[in-house]
This record gives C-alpha cells, sequence and structure tokens, in this order.
C-alpha cells in the first residue's frame, strides 16, 4: 500500500497571520516590480502584467536591471535604481 505524505499546515492563528502577511508583502513588492518594468519599457499596465504573468522576484529584478541600462545608461539614476534592487 502506498505511502501518503501530507504537509502540516500550522493552527496558530498569530503565525498564520504572519504568514500572511509576509506572502501580501511579498507580491507587493512583484508589482512594484512589474510596474518598474511598465515605465522603463513604456509599455501599458495590462502589457506589462501580461509580459510578466509567470515571473518570480528573481526574473523581473535581471529584467529591471537590463532595461534600467538601456534606458538610463551608465551614472547615478542607474545606480540609485541598482541600490534599491
Amino acid at each position: 500500500m502506498a505511502t501518503m505524505i501530507t504537509f502540516h499546515v500550522p493552527t496558530d492563528k498569530d503565525l498564520l497571520a504572519a504568514f500572511g502577511e509576509v506572502a501580501l508583502r511579498h507580491e507587493h513588492l512583484n508589482h512594484i516590480l512589474r510596474m518598474t518594468i511598465k515605465t522603463l519599457a513604456r509599455l501599458e499596465v495590462g502589457e506589462a502584467l501580461d509580459a510578466t504573468a509567470y515571473d518570480g522576484s528573481r526574473q523581473l529584478r535581471e529584467r529591471i536591471r537590463k532595461l534600467a541600462r538601456q534606458s538610463l545608461g551608465e551614472g547615478q539614476p542607474l545606480l540609485k535604481l541598482q541600490a534599491l534592487l
């Protein structure tokens, strides 16, 4: 007989609330990264969201680095953006 693997879900309400807050903040970060891509690439909101729909935070940051170098060139604005990332 096959053994089924299950994952434990904590029942502590404070812990679950903290996990929920972390998840929301992470998605807010991803949204900000997507909107940064929108601005750098001069896209509409829907275009940027569609183009980045399956990208995680790492891919979004990498794309921002490439677009920023292209549109901002070397200099203070690029360095400030890189510091934020």
